[in-house]
């Protein structure tokens, strides 16, 4: 990988990360009355949600975040036009805004900014409790990651019961193949079957 963004990209394009998609339409930020004003893809793997109203976050993201805010970096017009791209530039895979506090619209240069980087925005036209949204998805970020430890124990287990007992090829092939859910075949370097 070239940047952090690619590494993020490579390293949870498998895994069973929330979406902000998925994000977007949890109840809790759906009472925020959500509104996209900058297209992005929605559906890459959301690692963790940050809150922060700071301006610049490029040494606080390590790529895969939402952020939330409630838009202080934009109150600056002298920097508020490298707030986007310093989020995409971190990593961050998407910004909600809320509208009300510091911003009561997005300024339509920020808008250009997040249309060009393929930074998808999103708007909250009332207030909601931004804990209660990280919570929720952090609370389903540790149980997915639990799950896959989980998973990883039960086949260490499992492969190392076969090794005990000196199984056979044919019981180590079934064994993955019931783990996994799928037929497998075993192939020498010829792509002959083996089992």
């Amino acid at each position: 990988p070239r940047n952090r963004k690619e590494y993020w990209e490579l390293s949870y394009t498998m895994s069973m990360q929330p979406t902000l998609r998925e994000i977007l339409e949890l109840p809790v930020v759906r009472a925020g009355e959500p509104e996209l004003v900058c297209d992005g893809p929605l559906d890459r793997p959301v690692r963790w949600v940050h809150v922060s109203d700071l301006a610049d976050l490029s040494g606080l993201l390590t790529g895969g975040e939402v952020v939330l805010t409630t838009g202080q970096a934009l109150t600056d017009p002298a920097h508020r036009d490298d707030y986007l791209p310093g989020l995409a530039h971190a990593g961050a895979v998407g910004v909600v805004i809320e509208l009300g506090l510091h911003v009561d619209r997005i300024p339509d240069s920020v808008l250009e900014a997040g249309r060009a980087l393929s930074l998808p925005v999103a708007v909250l036209h009332r207030r909601v409790r931004f804990v209660d949204v990280t919570e929720q998805v952090h609370r389903t970020i540790v149980a997915d990651q639990y799950a896959e430890v989980a998973y990883g124990q039960r086949v260490h287990e499992a492969f190392t019961a076969l090794s005990m007992r000196r199984a056979s090829i044919e019981q180590i092939l079934d064994a993955a193949a019931e783990m996994l859910d799928t037929p497998i075949v075993l192939e020498d370097l010829n792509r002959q079957v083996l089992a």
